[in-house]
């Protein structure tokens, strides 16, 4: 089964590709307000990534040690911790709630993926094995959470194939769609969940809304053959990624039920590109191309009110991605230098 996997590289291939025309460009403003970019470092190495972040600024992600594996971290206060393992080698913080529950993923002792949840200093396996489920073969990555203790994510397997989960705190499992490929990636406080999902009739996925009971199917923007949702705010809006795998497109989009999708178009004028990843009350952040005059690759963007702003680099770093939002307007990502390096950022507007 075919699936597209969109990383940095990707969108960065795409922005030095042949201009795709969208129609007629929105008008997006081109400059920032005032923004201060702040480093997080790592936990040693020389790569991190920033993938969450909560109401009191607390940050989660990834960072490689100086030995080379990479670990959850929690970043607050000017420190970032490790996070630890579940005994195997690698772990990769995914979401935080405002209790500071933090879920993700890590290896085991056998080298399996498992779903985690950490609260209180511990890390908990909340894999499918670990819960009596029937398939001891299957690997499992949590996502999201949401305030409630609520988290969703995927698990996969030979017998089972890709499948959305919720995992409830206190409750167990249980799946969204388990007869057809599926993902789950975000989750707001009503538990309202936004994904990825292949339903009948299409070859690669849809993204999708589920606000308690059967899948909505999302369906892509014009021309389009696949999309995925990353994110959903408070209000049940949707974002994500809309694409056409023959045009090597992506557009970023924002959903709203009775409206569809809304394309946010790019912050360049040859290479329109853009993904996006996080929402908040209306806020979405993600990553755009732009145009050569000013500095041209990829930068994290804020788009409000219709309106797309580029969130800058830091110094001495040719790219930028923005992965989440909080209910304080701070942003957090990744930034790449131009030796190809990778550092956890914290974006705070003025």
């Amino acid at each position: 089964m075919k699936r597209l996997l969109l990383v940095l590289p990707v969108l960065l291939a795409a922005a030095c590709s042949k201009d795709t025309p969208l129609g007629p460009e929105p008008q997006f403003a081109k400059a920032a307000p005032s923004v201060t970019i702040t480093d997080l470092g790592t936990l040693g190495g020389t790569n991190s990534d920033a993938t969450g972040i909560n109401a009191s600024g607390q940050v989660v992600g990834y960072s490689e040690l100086p030995g080379g594996t990479t670990h959850a971290f929690l970043w607050q206060n000017g420190t970032m911790t490790d996070l630890g393992t579940l005994g195997g080698t690698h772990s990769y913080a995914s979401g935080i709630n405002s209790a500071g529950q933090i879920v993700g993923r890590s290896f085991t002792t056998g080298g399996v993926e498992h779903a985690f949840l950490w609260q209180n200093g511990t890390m908990t396996d909340v894999s499918w094995p670990a819960t009596g489920g029937p398939d001891i073969g299957v690997t499992s990555s949590a996502n999201g959470i949401n305030d409630t203790g609520l988290i969703v994510g995927h698990a996969w397997s030979a017998q089972l194939g890709s499948f959305a989960f919720l995992y409830q705190i206190g409750s167990g499992w249980s799946s969204l769609n388990p007869s057809g490929f599926s993902a789950a990636y975000g989750v707001n406080n009503a538990g309202q969940v936004a994904g990825g999902s292949q339903f009948s009739g299409y070859q690669l996925e849809h993204a999708f809304f589920w606000p308690g009971s059967l899948m909505t199917d999302l369906g892509t923007l014009p021309g389009d053959n696949y999309s995925d949702a990353y994110g959903i705010d408070s209000k049940g809006l949707v974002v994500g990624r809309s694409g056409n795998s023959n045009a090597s497109t992506v557009r970023g989009f924002i959903w709203k039920k009775g409206n569809g999708m809304t394309d946010l178009g790019s912050l360049s004028s040859q290479y329109p590109y853009s993904v996006a990843y996080g929402i908040f009350d209306g806020q979405v952040v993600g990553t755009t191309s732009r145009d050569p005059v000013d500095g041209g690759g990829l930068t994290g963007f804020l788009w409000q009110k219709g309106k797309m702003i580029s969130l800058g680099v830091l110094p001495g770093h040719c790219l930028s991605e923005a992965r989440a939002i909080n209910s304080k307007g701070q942003i957090v990502g990744q930034g790449v230098a131009c030796d190809n390096s990778r550092h956890a950022i914290l974006w705070t507007i003025k």
